[in-house]
C-alpha cells in the first residue's frame, strides 16, 4: 500500500512539472491559424518507450494567434505534452503502472492503470487512493494545472480528472479538479 501512495505521489510532482511545461512552450510558440475542430473529437497520448517520432509543421496542433490552443485535443498533441506523458512513464515502473493522457472537450483526463494487482484488496486500495485525491497537496496541484490549462485554451474553464483504473479498467478512485 505505501509503494501506490508513493507512486501516487510521484506522479503529482510530474504533473505540476508537466503543465508548467507546457505553459512556457506555448507561451514562446509562433502562432498558427487556428483550425476547425470537432469537439466531440478525442485526443488520447499513450506513450511508449518505442515512441520518439518528432511532430511535423504540418501535424502540428492548431494555435490560435494569441499563443492559445484551440482545443484541448490540440494541446495534448503537442509534442511538449508527449513527452511530458513520456516523462512521466519513464518513471514508473510499468510493470506496475500506465499512464494516459486525453483531451475531451474542456476536460484533461488523466488515467492510471494499474497493470497488476495481485492479492490486492482493491476496496482498501480504492479508498487510499480516494483519500489522497482529496488531500489538500493534490487538490492544488490538479487545480492549478486546471486554472493553467483555462488560460491556454480558447474558451477556458477546463477541469481535470484524475482516474485510477484497475487492470480490468473498473475505477478504483477518480475526483475532478475545477480550475479557480
Amino acid at each position: 500500500m505505501k509503494k501506490f501512495v508513493t507512486v501516487l505521489l510521484a506522479f503529482t510532482l510530474l504533473l505540476s512539472l508537466a503543465a508548467c511545461a507546457g505553459n512556457n512552450a506555448s507561451s514562446g510558440s509562433s502562432a498558427v491559424s487556428s483550425a476547425e475542430s470537432d469537439p466531440a473529437q478525442e485526443s488520447t497520448v499513450e506513450s511508449t518507450p518505442a515512441q520518439t517520432e518528432e511532430t511535423s509543421s504540418e501535424d502540428a496542433p492548431a494555435e490560435t494567434g494569441d499563443g492559445l490552443y484551440a482545443t484541448l485535443e490540440d494541446y495534448v498533441a503537442t509534442q511538449e505534452m508527449q513527452q511530458a506523458v513520456q516523462t512521466i512513464r519513464d518513471s514508473l515502473d510499468t510493470d506496475l503502472m500506465d499512464v494516459e493522457l486525453v483531451g475531451q472537450g474542456s476536460k484533461l483526463i488523466y488515467n492510471f492503470t494499474y497493470q497488476n494487482l495481485e492479492d490486492q484488496d482493491l476496496s482498501a486500495l480504492g479508498q487510499a487512493l480516494a483519500s489522497a485525491l482529496e488531500q489538500e497537496d493534490m487538490q492544488s496541484t490538479y487545480t492549478n494545472i486546471a486554472s493553467t490549462l483555462s488560460g491556454m485554451i480558447e474558451g477556458g474553464n477546463v477541469t481535470v480528472e484524475v482516474n485510477y483504473l484497475a487492470p480490468d479498467g473498473t475505477l478504483l478512485a477518480g475526483k475532478e479538479y475545477a480550475a479557480q
